[in-house]
Protein backbone atom coordinates (compact mmCIF):
# COMPACT_ATOMS: atom_id res chain seq x y z
CA UNK A 1 0.00 0.00 0.00
CA UNK A 2 1.27 3.57 -0.87
CA UNK A 3 1.17 6.17 1.32
CA UNK A 4 0.93 9.96 0.12
CA UNK A 5 2.08 12.44 3.15
CA UNK A 6 2.33 16.18 2.28
CA UNK A 7 3.66 17.46 5.73
CA UNK A 8 3.64 21.38 6.02
CA UNK A 9 5.92 22.47 8.93
CA UNK A 10 6.39 25.38 10.67
CA UNK A 11 7.22 26.39 14.24
CA UNK A 12 6.24 29.07 17.20
CA UNK A 13 9.07 30.46 19.44
CA UNK A 14 7.80 31.01 22.71
CA UNK A 15 9.75 31.20 25.82
CA UNK A 16 8.60 28.55 28.33
CA UNK A 17 9.41 25.27 25.58
CA UNK A 18 10.66 24.52 22.29
CA UNK A 19 7.59 22.43 21.04
CA UNK A 20 6.48 22.85 17.88
CA UNK A 21 3.04 23.32 16.10
CA UNK A 22 3.12 21.70 13.00
CA UNK A 23 0.36 20.76 10.07
CA UNK A 24 -0.04 17.51 8.30
CA UNK A 25 -2.13 16.65 5.21
CA UNK A 26 -4.62 13.90 5.39
CA UNK A 27 -6.58 13.64 2.99
CA UNK A 28 -7.07 17.19 1.88
CA UNK A 29 -7.63 17.86 5.82
CA UNK A 30 -4.79 19.95 7.66
CA UNK A 31 -4.67 19.23 10.63
CA UNK A 32 -2.47 19.99 13.87
CA UNK A 33 -0.06 18.64 16.41
CA UNK A 34 2.31 19.33 18.50
CA UNK A 35 5.71 18.28 18.76
CA UNK A 36 8.50 17.94 21.49
CA UNK A 37 11.79 16.32 21.55
CA UNK A 38 13.67 16.00 24.57
CA UNK A 39 16.85 17.89 25.31
CA UNK A 40 19.03 14.76 24.81
CA UNK A 41 17.87 13.89 21.29
CA UNK A 42 19.84 12.61 18.65
CA UNK A 43 18.43 12.45 15.13
CA UNK A 44 21.22 9.71 14.61
CA UNK A 45 20.39 7.51 17.52
CA UNK A 46 17.07 5.33 18.53
CA UNK A 47 14.60 7.12 19.99
CA UNK A 48 11.02 5.76 20.91
CA UNK A 49 7.49 7.83 20.25
CA UNK A 50 4.81 8.66 22.74
CA UNK A 51 1.97 10.26 21.10
CA UNK A 52 -0.66 11.78 23.62
CA UNK A 53 -4.57 12.66 22.95
CA UNK A 54 -6.25 14.95 25.34
CA UNK A 55 -10.03 14.61 26.35
CA UNK A 56 -13.50 15.70 24.63
CA UNK A 57 -13.11 19.59 23.84
CA UNK A 58 -10.10 19.51 25.32
CA UNK A 59 -6.12 20.77 23.48
CA UNK A 60 -3.09 18.97 22.52
CA UNK A 61 -1.02 22.55 24.99
CA UNK A 62 -3.42 21.46 27.18
CA UNK A 63 -2.75 17.54 27.93
CA UNK A 64 0.73 18.37 28.29
CA UNK A 65 0.91 21.07 30.57
CA UNK A 66 -2.38 21.18 32.86
CA UNK A 67 -3.53 17.56 32.79
CA UNK A 68 -0.70 15.31 32.82
CA UNK A 69 1.62 18.69 34.81
CA UNK A 70 4.00 18.32 32.22
CA UNK A 71 4.56 15.16 29.96
CA UNK A 72 7.53 17.24 28.22
CA UNK A 73 9.46 17.05 31.26
CA UNK A 74 9.46 13.09 30.85
CA UNK A 75 10.03 12.77 27.56
CA UNK A 76 13.84 14.75 29.07
CA UNK A 77 13.66 11.81 31.43
CA UNK A 78 12.94 9.12 29.47
CA UNK A 79 14.32 10.42 26.29
CA UNK A 80 11.00 9.99 23.45
CA UNK A 81 9.98 11.95 20.86
CA UNK A 82 6.54 13.50 22.32
CA UNK A 83 3.91 13.70 19.95
CA UNK A 84 0.22 15.74 21.18
CA UNK A 85 -2.42 15.71 17.91
CA UNK A 86 -5.13 18.35 17.99
CA UNK A 87 -8.54 16.93 17.69
CA UNK A 88 -10.60 17.73 15.13
CA UNK A 89 -12.50 20.92 16.15
CA UNK A 90 -15.17 23.73 15.84
CA UNK A 91 -17.40 26.28 17.41
CA UNK A 92 -20.68 26.09 18.53
CA UNK A 93 -23.26 28.83 18.79
CA UNK A 94 -26.30 26.65 19.17
CA UNK A 95 -26.19 24.14 21.82
CA UNK A 96 -25.25 25.88 24.61
CA UNK A 97 -26.66 29.77 23.63
CA UNK A 98 -23.11 30.61 23.30
CA UNK A 99 -19.64 30.08 21.31
CA UNK A 100 -18.28 26.64 22.46
CA UNK A 101 -15.31 25.11 21.80
CA UNK A 102 -16.10 21.50 20.48
CA UNK A 103 -12.87 19.24 20.08
CA UNK A 104 -12.80 15.12 19.55
CA UNK A 105 -11.20 12.45 18.46
CA UNK A 106 -14.03 9.38 16.27
CA UNK A 107 -13.27 6.50 18.03
CA UNK A 108 -15.60 5.09 15.98
CA UNK A 109 -18.54 4.66 18.23
CA UNK A 110 -19.07 8.29 19.33
CA UNK A 111 -19.54 9.60 15.70
CA UNK A 112 -22.29 7.15 14.86
CA UNK A 113 -24.68 7.00 18.07
CA UNK A 114 -26.23 3.85 17.18
CA UNK A 115 -25.42 -0.56 18.24
CA UNK A 116 -26.65 -3.31 16.05
CA UNK A 117 -29.85 -3.40 18.96
CA UNK A 118 -30.24 0.52 19.75
CA UNK A 119 -28.20 3.53 20.48
CA UNK A 120 -25.16 4.55 23.13
CA UNK A 121 -27.55 6.85 24.82
CA UNK A 122 -30.48 6.73 26.74
CA UNK A 123 -34.06 8.46 25.75
CA UNK A 124 -32.99 10.99 28.06
CA UNK A 125 -29.58 11.47 27.62
CA UNK A 126 -27.83 15.11 27.36
CA UNK A 127 -27.67 16.81 23.54
CA UNK A 128 -24.02 17.17 22.65
CA UNK A 129 -23.06 19.83 19.68
CA UNK A 130 -22.88 18.13 16.45
CA UNK A 131 -20.00 18.39 14.13
CA UNK A 132 -21.45 20.30 10.58
CA UNK A 133 -19.64 17.58 8.53
CA UNK A 134 -21.65 14.88 9.85
CA UNK A 135 -24.17 15.67 8.14
CA UNK A 136 -27.76 13.63 9.89
CA UNK A 137 -25.54 11.96 12.36
CA UNK A 138 -27.50 9.70 15.02
CA UNK A 139 -29.44 11.42 18.27
CA UNK A 140 -26.63 9.82 20.55
CA UNK A 141 -23.49 11.26 18.24
CA UNK A 142 -20.73 13.68 19.81
CA UNK A 143 -17.80 12.88 18.19
CA UNK A 144 -16.46 14.24 15.17
CA UNK A 145 -16.57 12.14 11.72
CA UNK A 146 -13.22 12.53 10.60
CA UNK A 147 -10.59 9.68 9.67
CA UNK A 148 -8.61 9.80 13.04
CA UNK A 149 -7.62 6.11 12.40
CA UNK A 150 -6.22 7.37 8.94
CA UNK A 151 -4.76 10.52 10.02
CA UNK A 152 -2.45 8.95 13.13
CA UNK A 153 -1.64 6.08 11.30
CA UNK A 154 -0.58 8.11 8.30
CA UNK A 155 1.84 10.20 10.85
CA UNK A 156 3.22 7.46 12.86
CA UNK A 157 4.37 5.72 9.03
CA UNK A 158 5.94 9.59 8.43
CA UNK A 159 7.05 9.99 11.53
CA UNK A 160 9.21 6.26 11.32
CA UNK A 161 10.63 7.19 8.12
CA UNK A 162 11.99 10.70 9.42
CA UNK A 163 13.26 9.80 13.31
CA UNK A 164 14.78 6.27 14.23
CA UNK A 165 11.66 4.99 15.88
CA UNK A 166 12.43 2.32 18.27
CA UNK A 167 9.22 1.57 19.97
CA UNK A 168 5.70 3.46 19.80
CA UNK A 169 3.43 4.29 23.00
CA UNK A 170 -0.15 5.87 22.77
CA UNK A 171 -1.41 7.40 25.96
CA UNK A 172 -5.05 9.19 25.96
CA UNK A 173 -7.29 10.76 28.40
CA UNK A 174 -11.06 10.47 28.25
CA UNK A 175 -11.82 10.70 24.66
CA UNK A 176 -8.21 10.50 23.74
CA UNK A 177 -8.45 6.98 25.80
CA UNK A 178 -11.18 6.10 23.83
CA UNK A 179 -9.41 6.69 20.70
CA UNK A 180 -6.20 5.02 21.93
CA UNK A 181 -8.25 1.81 22.73
CA UNK A 182 -9.58 2.43 19.35
CA UNK A 183 -6.19 2.55 17.44
CA UNK A 184 -4.93 -0.57 18.67
CA UNK A 185 -7.71 -2.72 17.55
CA UNK A 186 -7.46 -1.65 14.16
CA UNK A 187 -4.05 -1.20 14.39
CA UNK A 188 -2.14 -3.29 17.13
CA UNK A 189 0.72 -4.28 14.62
CA UNK A 190 2.18 -0.66 14.92
CA UNK A 191 2.04 -0.63 18.95
CA UNK A 192 4.35 -1.22 21.62
CA UNK A 193 1.88 -0.71 24.13
CA UNK A 194 -1.22 1.40 25.12
CA UNK A 195 -2.39 3.71 28.37
CA UNK A 196 -5.89 4.36 28.12
CA UNK A 197 -7.29 6.51 31.43
CA UNK A 198 -10.84 7.14 31.61
CA UNK A 199 -11.47 6.03 28.16
CA UNK A 200 -14.05 3.36 28.32
CA UNK A 201 -16.03 2.77 24.55
CA UNK A 202 -19.85 2.72 23.66
CA UNK A 203 -21.92 -0.15 25.29
CA UNK A 204 -21.64 -3.14 23.42
CA UNK A 205 -18.97 -1.50 20.21
CA UNK A 206 -15.96 -1.81 22.40
CA UNK A 207 -13.45 -3.53 20.02
CA UNK A 208 -10.30 -6.64 20.28
CA UNK A 209 -7.28 -6.74 18.62
CA UNK A 210 -7.20 -9.43 16.40
CA UNK A 211 -3.39 -9.31 17.27
CA UNK A 212 -1.73 -9.31 20.49
CA UNK A 213 -0.77 -5.53 22.04
CA UNK A 214 0.44 -4.82 25.60
CA UNK A 215 -2.45 -2.52 27.22
CA UNK A 216 -3.06 -0.83 30.37
CA UNK A 217 -6.65 -0.10 30.97
CA UNK A 218 -7.24 2.24 33.42
CA UNK A 219 -10.91 3.47 35.13
CA UNK A 220 -12.13 5.52 38.39
CA UNK A 221 -14.37 3.99 40.21
CA UNK A 222 -16.29 7.24 41.09
CA UNK A 223 -16.34 8.37 37.80
CA UNK A 224 -20.03 9.39 36.63
CA UNK A 225 -18.95 10.67 32.99
CA UNK A 226 -17.56 7.58 31.55
CA UNK A 227 -18.55 4.93 33.97
CA UNK A 228 -16.03 1.89 34.44
CA UNK A 229 -18.66 0.16 36.04
CA UNK A 230 -22.22 1.01 36.15
CA UNK A 231 -22.71 1.30 32.71
CA UNK A 232 -25.19 4.27 32.17
CA UNK A 233 -23.28 7.88 32.76
CA UNK A 234 -24.47 10.51 34.22
CA UNK A 235 -25.23 12.59 31.10
CA UNK A 236 -27.71 9.72 29.60
CA UNK A 237 -24.76 7.26 27.79
CA UNK A 238 -24.05 3.78 27.81
CA UNK A 239 -20.29 2.41 28.10
CA UNK A 240 -18.69 -1.00 28.33
CA UNK A 241 -17.71 -1.70 31.46
CA UNK A 242 -13.98 -1.93 32.21
CA UNK A 243 -14.31 -5.69 33.34
CA UNK A 244 -15.48 -6.62 30.14
CA UNK A 245 -13.27 -5.27 27.77
CA UNK A 246 -10.28 -6.42 29.70
CA UNK A 247 -11.90 -10.07 29.79
CA UNK A 248 -12.58 -10.09 25.84
CA UNK A 249 -8.88 -8.86 25.50
CA UNK A 250 -7.02 -11.46 27.73
CA UNK A 251 -9.36 -14.36 26.10
CA UNK A 252 -8.74 -13.17 23.03
CA UNK A 253 -4.95 -12.69 23.59
CA UNK A 254 -4.84 -16.41 25.11
CA UNK A 255 -3.32 -15.26 28.71
CA UNK A 256 -2.78 -18.09 31.24
CA UNK A 257 -1.72 -16.52 34.23
CA UNK A 258 -2.72 -13.72 36.13
CA UNK A 259 -0.88 -11.12 39.45
CA UNK A 260 -3.42 -8.96 41.46
CA UNK A 261 -2.12 -6.04 43.52
CA UNK A 262 -3.34 -3.33 45.34
CA UNK A 263 -1.90 -0.04 46.63
CA UNK A 264 -1.58 3.47 47.39
CA UNK A 265 -0.43 6.84 46.63
CA UNK A 266 -2.97 9.73 48.18
CA UNK A 267 -5.58 7.74 46.54
CA UNK A 268 -6.30 3.89 46.70
CA UNK A 269 -5.59 1.47 43.51
CA UNK A 270 -6.46 -2.63 42.29
CA UNK A 271 -4.25 -3.29 39.60
CA UNK A 272 -4.57 -6.81 37.43
CA UNK A 273 -2.40 -8.03 35.33
CA UNK A 274 -2.82 -10.66 33.12
CA UNK A 275 0.59 -12.67 31.36
CA UNK A 276 1.88 -15.42 29.68
CA UNK A 277 -0.50 -14.26 26.78
CA UNK A 278 0.02 -15.21 22.99
CA UNK A 279 3.41 -13.41 21.73
CA UNK A 280 4.37 -12.48 25.16
CA UNK A 281 1.70 -9.23 25.99
CA UNK A 282 0.89 -8.05 28.71
CA UNK A 283 -3.03 -6.87 29.51
CA UNK A 284 -3.11 -4.32 33.04
CA UNK A 285 -6.39 -3.66 34.39
CA UNK A 286 -5.96 -0.65 37.18
CA UNK A 287 -9.10 0.97 38.86
CA UNK A 288 -8.88 3.62 41.06
CA UNK A 289 -10.93 3.18 43.48
CA UNK A 290 -11.32 6.39 44.80
CA UNK A 291 -11.17 8.92 41.73
CA UNK A 292 -14.21 10.97 39.63
CA UNK A 293 -13.09 11.49 36.23
CA UNK A 294 -10.18 13.07 36.62
CA UNK A 295 -6.39 12.01 35.36
CA UNK A 296 -4.50 9.89 38.31
CA UNK A 297 -4.77 11.44 41.23
CA UNK A 298 -5.24 15.33 40.04
CA UNK A 299 -8.67 15.37 41.96
CA UNK A 300 -7.13 14.42 45.52
CA UNK A 301 -7.16 17.76 47.51
CA UNK A 302 -4.55 17.55 50.55
CA UNK A 303 -6.32 19.72 52.89
CA UNK A 304 -9.35 17.42 52.86
CA UNK A 305 -8.02 14.40 51.77
CA UNK A 306 -10.65 14.00 49.36
CA UNK A 307 -10.85 13.01 45.73
CA UNK A 308 -12.94 15.37 43.68
CA UNK A 309 -14.17 16.40 40.15
CA UNK A 310 -13.03 19.78 38.93
CA UNK A 311 -12.98 21.28 35.20
CA UNK A 312 -9.67 20.60 33.83
CA UNK A 313 -7.79 20.45 30.25
CA UNK A 314 -10.56 23.33 28.58
CA UNK A 315 -8.11 25.75 28.25
CA UNK A 316 -4.61 25.93 25.91
CA UNK A 317 -0.75 27.11 26.41
CA UNK A 318 0.46 30.39 24.04
CA UNK A 319 1.60 28.06 21.45
CA UNK A 320 -2.41 27.35 20.96
CA UNK A 321 -3.48 30.86 21.76
CA UNK A 322 -5.05 30.88 17.72
CA UNK A 323 -7.63 28.90 19.26
CA UNK A 324 -9.15 31.44 21.29
CA UNK A 325 -9.33 29.17 24.25
CA UNK A 326 -8.75 30.53 27.61
CA UNK A 327 -5.22 29.99 28.84
CA UNK A 328 -4.31 27.08 31.16
CA UNK A 329 -4.13 28.51 34.58
CA UNK A 330 -3.64 25.16 36.55
CA UNK A 331 -1.47 22.26 36.56
CA UNK A 332 -1.50 18.98 37.86
CA UNK A 333 1.87 17.53 39.70
CA UNK A 334 4.10 15.17 37.20
CA UNK A 335 4.57 12.43 40.27
CA UNK A 336 1.79 10.36 39.01
CA UNK A 337 2.26 11.09 35.37
CA UNK A 338 5.59 9.22 35.74
CA UNK A 339 4.55 6.48 38.28
CA UNK A 340 2.40 5.45 35.04
CA UNK A 341 3.88 6.87 31.84
CA UNK A 342 7.28 4.87 33.56
CA UNK A 343 5.23 1.20 33.80
CA UNK A 344 4.09 2.05 29.88
CA UNK A 345 7.79 2.42 28.94
CA UNK A 346 7.99 -1.01 30.33
CA UNK A 347 7.02 -2.55 27.62
CA UNK A 348 9.31 -3.04 24.92
CA UNK A 349 9.45 -4.70 21.09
Amino acid sequence: MKFILLLIFFSINICSTSMERMSFNHQNDYREYLIYKPKNFNNLEKVNLLIGFHGYSGTASAFESEVTGGLNQLADKYNFLAIYPQGKYFYDFKTYNSKTFISSFNDLTGSNGKTADGEICDVDADPYPKYPECGEAGRCAWQSCSDDIGFIKSLIYNLKATYKIENIYLVGNSNGGMFVTAFACKHPELLTAILSVNGMQAKDLSCTPDLPVNAILYGSYFDTGVTPVNIRSEDGYFYEPLENTVTSWKQKFQCNSKKELAYSFNEDYVEETYFDCKNDKKVISILNLDAEHMWPEYGYIKETNQSIYFANGYCATKIQSYLGYELCDKKNEIGMTDFFISKLLSFKN
